[in-house]
Protein backbone atom coordinates (compact mmCIF):
# COMPACT_ATOMS: atom_id res chain seq x y z
CA UNK A 1 0.00 0.00 0.00
CA UNK A 2 2.76 2.46 0.87
CA UNK A 3 4.58 1.64 -2.36
CA UNK A 4 1.21 2.44 -4.37
CA UNK A 5 0.99 5.70 -2.45
CA UNK A 6 4.28 6.54 -3.95
CA UNK A 7 4.49 5.39 -7.04
CA UNK A 8 1.11 8.02 -7.25
CA UNK A 9 3.04 11.06 -5.42
CA UNK A 10 5.40 10.54 -8.11
CA UNK A 11 3.14 10.31 -11.00
CA UNK A 12 0.90 13.30 -9.56
CA UNK A 13 4.35 15.65 -9.68
CA UNK A 14 4.78 14.44 -13.09
CA UNK A 15 1.69 15.71 -14.60
CA UNK A 16 1.86 18.79 -12.20
CA UNK A 17 5.79 19.38 -13.93
CA UNK A 18 4.19 18.53 -17.74
CA UNK A 19 0.78 21.13 -17.11
CA UNK A 20 3.47 23.52 -15.57
CA UNK A 21 5.96 23.44 -18.97
CA UNK A 22 2.81 23.74 -21.10
CA UNK A 23 1.56 26.35 -19.72
CA UNK A 24 4.75 28.25 -19.64
CA UNK A 25 4.97 27.53 -23.50
CA UNK A 26 1.51 29.14 -23.59
CA UNK A 27 2.02 31.85 -21.88
CA UNK A 28 1.16 35.35 -24.09
CA UNK A 29 4.18 37.38 -24.82
CA UNK A 30 2.81 41.06 -24.72
CA UNK A 31 3.28 44.08 -26.89
CA UNK A 32 6.35 46.18 -25.69
CA UNK A 33 5.79 49.53 -24.40
CA UNK A 34 9.50 51.23 -24.84
CA UNK A 35 12.47 50.55 -26.24
CA UNK A 36 16.28 51.05 -25.45
CA UNK A 37 19.51 51.41 -27.83
CA UNK A 38 21.27 47.93 -28.27
CA UNK A 39 24.81 47.86 -29.29
CA UNK A 40 26.04 44.73 -31.30
CA UNK A 41 28.87 42.95 -29.54
CA UNK A 42 31.30 43.42 -31.89
CA UNK A 43 30.24 46.97 -32.02
CA UNK A 44 28.97 46.46 -35.65
CA UNK A 45 25.63 48.37 -35.61
CA UNK A 46 22.70 49.60 -33.30
CA UNK A 47 18.96 49.05 -32.76
CA UNK A 48 16.04 49.31 -30.13
CA UNK A 49 15.60 46.09 -27.81
CA UNK A 50 12.08 46.13 -26.68
CA UNK A 51 12.25 47.33 -23.07
CA UNK A 52 12.07 44.23 -20.76
CA UNK A 53 13.47 41.39 -23.38
CA UNK A 54 16.52 40.15 -22.49
CA UNK A 55 19.78 40.13 -24.43
CA UNK A 56 21.45 37.14 -24.98
CA UNK A 57 24.62 36.88 -23.41
CA UNK A 58 26.84 34.17 -25.57
CA UNK A 59 30.30 34.11 -26.10
CA UNK A 60 30.26 34.90 -30.22
CA UNK A 61 30.60 38.35 -30.61
CA UNK A 62 28.71 38.03 -34.15
CA UNK A 63 25.49 36.91 -32.60
CA UNK A 64 23.38 38.68 -30.90
CA UNK A 65 19.98 38.23 -29.84
CA UNK A 66 17.20 39.37 -27.26
CA UNK A 67 13.80 37.39 -26.07
CA UNK A 68 10.80 37.41 -23.78
CA UNK A 69 8.61 34.53 -23.38
CA UNK A 70 8.75 32.34 -26.54
CA UNK A 71 9.16 35.62 -28.68
CA UNK A 72 13.04 36.36 -29.71
CA UNK A 73 14.65 38.25 -32.35
CA UNK A 74 18.04 37.33 -33.31
CA UNK A 75 21.00 39.54 -35.17
CA UNK A 76 23.80 38.25 -36.70
CA UNK A 77 26.97 39.76 -38.70
CA UNK A 78 28.71 37.44 -41.03
CA UNK A 79 31.09 38.48 -43.73
CA UNK A 80 29.04 38.48 -47.69
CA UNK A 81 31.93 36.83 -49.21
CA UNK A 82 31.30 33.74 -47.11
CA UNK A 83 28.04 33.69 -49.31
CA UNK A 84 29.76 34.14 -53.01
CA UNK A 85 27.41 36.56 -54.69
CA UNK A 86 27.86 38.22 -58.09
CA UNK A 87 30.31 40.54 -57.65
CA UNK A 88 28.66 42.39 -60.35
CA UNK A 89 25.25 43.32 -58.67
CA UNK A 90 23.70 46.57 -59.02
CA UNK A 91 24.15 47.74 -55.00
CA UNK A 92 21.26 50.04 -55.70
CA UNK A 93 18.48 48.11 -57.40
CA UNK A 94 16.26 48.02 -54.08
CA UNK A 95 16.11 51.56 -53.85
CA UNK A 96 13.15 53.99 -55.41
CA UNK A 97 11.30 57.38 -54.87
CA UNK A 98 8.53 55.07 -53.07
CA UNK A 99 7.40 56.21 -49.74
CA UNK A 100 8.96 53.93 -46.89
CA UNK A 101 5.31 52.53 -45.37
CA UNK A 102 4.86 50.72 -49.02
CA UNK A 103 6.36 48.06 -49.26
CA UNK A 104 8.10 47.19 -53.10
CA UNK A 105 8.92 43.84 -54.52
CA UNK A 106 12.93 42.78 -54.43
CA UNK A 107 14.85 43.41 -57.22
CA UNK A 108 16.49 40.13 -57.95
CA UNK A 109 19.13 41.42 -59.07
CA UNK A 110 20.39 43.49 -56.26
CA UNK A 111 23.11 42.99 -53.37
CA UNK A 112 20.55 42.50 -51.20
CA UNK A 113 18.07 40.25 -52.87
CA UNK A 114 21.32 37.97 -53.42
CA UNK A 115 22.02 37.90 -50.38
CA UNK A 116 18.92 37.37 -48.86
CA UNK A 117 18.37 34.23 -51.33
CA UNK A 118 21.99 32.69 -50.66
CA UNK A 119 20.90 32.82 -46.78
CA UNK A 120 17.66 31.44 -47.14
CA UNK A 121 19.49 28.49 -49.07
CA UNK A 122 21.09 27.84 -45.36
CA UNK A 123 19.12 28.70 -43.07
CA UNK A 124 17.66 25.87 -40.88
CA UNK A 125 16.65 27.24 -38.14
CA UNK A 126 13.23 25.74 -38.86
CA UNK A 127 12.88 22.44 -40.26
CA UNK A 128 9.30 21.48 -40.22
CA UNK A 129 6.61 23.13 -42.10
CA UNK A 130 9.16 26.11 -43.15
CA UNK A 131 6.98 28.27 -45.98
CA UNK A 132 8.76 32.08 -46.97
CA UNK A 133 6.95 34.42 -49.35
CA UNK A 134 8.49 36.08 -51.83
CA UNK A 135 10.83 39.60 -49.91
CA UNK A 136 9.69 43.07 -50.16
CA UNK A 137 12.33 45.77 -49.59
CA UNK A 138 11.66 47.92 -46.32
CA UNK A 139 14.19 50.26 -45.28
CA UNK A 140 16.55 50.49 -41.79
CA UNK A 141 19.05 52.86 -40.80
CA UNK A 142 21.46 50.54 -42.94
CA UNK A 143 20.16 51.08 -45.82
CA UNK A 144 17.52 48.68 -47.99
CA UNK A 145 16.69 45.54 -46.80
CA UNK A 146 15.53 42.12 -48.33
CA UNK A 147 12.49 41.26 -45.75
CA UNK A 148 10.39 37.85 -45.98
CA UNK A 149 7.30 36.60 -43.50
CA UNK A 150 7.29 32.61 -42.86
CA UNK A 151 5.45 30.80 -41.47
CA UNK A 152 6.85 27.45 -39.72
CA UNK A 153 6.09 24.49 -37.00
CA UNK A 154 8.21 24.49 -33.77
CA UNK A 155 8.03 20.70 -31.56
CA UNK A 156 7.49 22.86 -28.43
CA UNK A 157 5.77 25.55 -29.07
CA UNK A 158 3.70 24.79 -32.33
CA UNK A 159 2.88 27.10 -35.16
CA UNK A 160 5.28 29.89 -35.57
CA UNK A 161 5.51 33.43 -37.46
CA UNK A 162 8.04 36.03 -38.26
CA UNK A 163 10.15 37.55 -40.03
CA UNK A 164 13.51 37.04 -42.21
CA UNK A 165 15.66 40.17 -42.78
CA UNK A 166 19.24 40.51 -44.94
CA UNK A 167 20.97 43.85 -45.36
CA UNK A 168 24.25 44.26 -46.86
CA UNK A 169 26.63 46.55 -45.24
CA UNK A 170 29.80 47.39 -46.78
CA UNK A 171 31.67 43.76 -47.21
CA UNK A 172 29.48 42.25 -44.46
CA UNK A 173 25.78 41.47 -44.22
CA UNK A 174 23.04 41.48 -41.05
CA UNK A 175 20.41 38.96 -40.92
CA UNK A 176 17.64 39.15 -38.85
CA UNK A 177 15.43 36.59 -37.66
CA UNK A 178 12.22 37.76 -35.88
CA UNK A 179 9.75 34.98 -34.33
CA UNK A 180 7.10 34.32 -32.13
CA UNK A 181 4.43 31.79 -31.61
CA UNK A 182 1.59 32.04 -34.33
CA UNK A 183 -0.97 33.22 -31.85
CA UNK A 184 1.41 36.52 -30.84
CA UNK A 185 2.00 37.44 -34.50
CA UNK A 186 -0.63 39.98 -34.51
CA UNK A 187 0.71 41.55 -31.13
CA UNK A 188 4.00 41.48 -31.62
CA UNK A 189 4.11 42.07 -35.46
CA UNK A 190 4.31 45.80 -34.86
CA UNK A 191 7.60 45.53 -33.06
CA UNK A 192 9.17 43.32 -35.02
CA UNK A 193 9.26 45.75 -38.21
CA UNK A 194 10.24 48.73 -35.06
CA UNK A 195 13.35 46.68 -34.32
CA UNK A 196 14.21 46.17 -38.03
CA UNK A 197 13.60 49.72 -39.16
CA UNK A 198 15.43 50.72 -36.16
CA UNK A 199 18.76 49.07 -37.23
CA UNK A 200 21.81 52.05 -37.71
CA UNK A 201 25.34 52.43 -37.69
CA UNK A 202 26.71 52.08 -34.32
CA UNK A 203 28.07 55.39 -32.54
CA UNK A 204 31.66 55.93 -31.70
CA UNK A 205 32.07 55.81 -28.08
CA UNK A 206 35.39 57.48 -26.90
Amino acid sequence: MEKLLKVGAVATCLVGLILCCWAGCMVKTPAPDSYVPYTAKDGSFQCDRPDGWTPNEGKNPRHNAFSLGNAEIRIEVSPLDALHLDQTADKNATTNNSPPDVEKPAAPRSLAAQAHEAKRKIFNDFKVEYDERDPTVVQTGLGDACRSEFTASDRLIGPVHGYRVTVPVGDQYVHVVCACPESDWPTLRPAFNHVIASLRPAKNVD
